[in-house]
């Protein structure tokens, strides 16, 4: 009887102490499925990064600095995340892979993903990195970089697009970047013999692309018809199917041009990122931390009183910015700044997308013009050290450009000789890409170099309409569109050989 009053007893304890348990703090307990819920809610809101670098055996030789590129490397990482983190550690994070050795499905398996806002946790995990050897197995790892970045970002991270920094100095070994018949970014939309070709590379929404299949080495013009007229339905493995991955490609001491710079603006045109090359570990810092600014425009007018219209047409380019269109908030800000001339927060504006767009010349303008303006500007001292930046910039632009300028010279005279050999209707949709995208390249090169002469606008415009004139035979009859293009092509030829001499 004893026993079980004893037990009737600590029954209603137990009943008592669970009754009074806060309903909401047992709903929480029990609504929690696992322990990851928790570090989900303690990690969550992070944008993620991941600094995916060569340490192919290349990467052991010498800098311009003297050091081994590879200690470049990790000491420009080291600048560049000091700086980031220290103004905005609340919202990034970023982690460390590495890829070379030989050909396997993922480099990076081996190596532990470890996401810090920690500066001295980064200083550490680069240190232990090992040293360089091995291939370059660039297709491989940027894949697998990319699906573990999108799986961490899903359950951890912001849920938002992430970025892949992706440094290599060299070819890739293994897999290939590009398709064939690509030239550089991919950014071809024609029709050739009845068959529609869409490559345009510059979007993140296009994930799934139609390339035409040129696996083929025979010049015989009916097999490389038949090539060009049949299509091969390829998956672009380097789009993102779920969290987007932009990638941010980074050619260090790489030729301007070279093939290996090629597969890197591909990559960078898959997503919707950006490529930069770099020559040195000063100009390497300076890359990764343009990957991770972050635009902030001044937000409404200086000008009092303005008209419904021209309010909206502000704010409208306000918003472009914010969400990353910069190209279009720039002509915006031109739109705006040149019925308002005085207005100074759109001209500071204007000079952000300049900078955004690699019109350097055109950024340090209107910086300038918004310091006189503004000459008591409370971000006074941040506007001239961007000027400084800027104007460092410019010259190494100036100097990129001569040499891609000789690498497009050099690129012409081989296709020159490889349509003599009857290439020209296999080779068409990869010399259409150059059209494409030196078309685009060659109408900015004026403003972005200063060409403020007419006669070397006068150049600049003769190669574009020239590229016009050899897309549109290459469409009317691209089996023998090489012979009636002859003429265009010469010029071209020509008018780069000039180009370079006047720079």
């Amino acid at each position: 009887m004893k026993k079980f009053i004893a037990l009737y007893l600590l029954c209603i304890m137990i009943f008592s102490f669970v009754k009074h348990i806060p309903e909401k703090e047992y709903y929480n307990i029990t609504t929690l499925s696992s322990p990851k819920d928790i570090v989900n809610d303690s990690i969550v809101n992070k944008s993620s990064t991941i600094f995916l670098i060569d340490k192919s055996g290349s990467m052991n030789l010498k800098g311009k600095s003297g050091k081994p590129k590879w200690e470049e490397a990790k000491e420009a990482v080291l600048k560049a995340t000091s700086s980031i983190l220290k103004g905005d550690n609340e919202n990034q994070q970023v982690a460390f892979l590495t890829f070379s050795g030989g050909c396997v499905e993922d480099p990076t398996k081996l190596q532990t993903l470890k996401f810090s806002s920690d500066y001295k946790i980064i200083q550490q995990q680069l240190n232990a990195l090992g040293k360089p050897g091995g291939g370059t197995p660039l297709h491989e790892a940027v894949i697998a970089a990319k699906k573990r970045l999108q799986h961490y970002s899903a359950n951890y991270g912001d849920g938002n697009a992430s970025k892949l920094i992706v440094l290599s100095d060299g070819v890739a070994t293994c897999g290939q970047i590009r398709p064939k018949d690509v030239y550089g970014t991919g950014t071809t939309i024609t029709t050739i013999s009845g068959t529609t070709s869409n490559t345009n590379s510059n979007t993140s929404n296009n994930q799934n692309k139609s390339y035409p299949n040129t696996n083929t080495t025979n010049s015989n013009n009916n097999t490389a018809g038949n090539s060009l007229n049949s299509f091969s339905q390829k998956t672009n493995s380097f789009v993102g199917n779920t969290i987007p991955v932009k990638y941010f490609t980074i050619g260090f001491d790489i030729k301007p041009g070279s093939p290996a710079e090629r597969d890197l603006q591909y990559l960078a045109g898959q997503s919707g990122g950006k490529y930069l090359n770099t020559q040195n570990e000063f100009e390497l810092t300076r890359a990764f931390t343009k990957f991770f600014k972050v635009y902030y425009p001044k937000p409404n007018s200086s000008l009092p009183n303005l008209t419904f219209e021209k309010e909206h047409l502000f704010l409208t380019a306000v918003e472009a910015i914010e969400e990353e269109v910069y190209r279009k908030a720039q002509q915006l800000f031109e739109d705006f700044c040149t019925e308002n001339p005085k207005d100074y927060n759109a001209l500071f504006n204007l000079a952000l997308m300049y900078e955004a767009n690699d019109f350097h010349l055109q950024a340090i303008e209107k910086f300038e013009q918004y310091l006189s303006l503004k000459p008591d500007a409370e971000d006074k001292d941040w506007v001239l050290e961007q000027i400084q930046l800027l104007q460092n910039d410019m010259l190494n632009f100036f100097d990129y450009t001569r040499k891609l300028l000789k690498t497009d010279l050099k690129y012409l005279e081989l296709y020159f000789k490889k349509i003599q050999n009857g290439e020209s209707l296999a080779l068409a949709y990869e010399f259409m890409g150059f059209i494409q995208e030196k078309e685009f390249y060659y109408n900015d090169l004026p403003s972005k170099l200063g060409l403020e002469s007419n006669r070397k606008q006068r150049i600049c415009n003769t190669i574009q309409s020239d590229l016009n004139k050899c897309t549109k035979y290459i469409k009317k009859d691209p089996n023998s569109w090489d012979k009636n293009a002859t003429p265009h092509l010469s010029l071209i030829f020509y008018n780069l050989e000039t180009l370079i001499d006047t720079l």
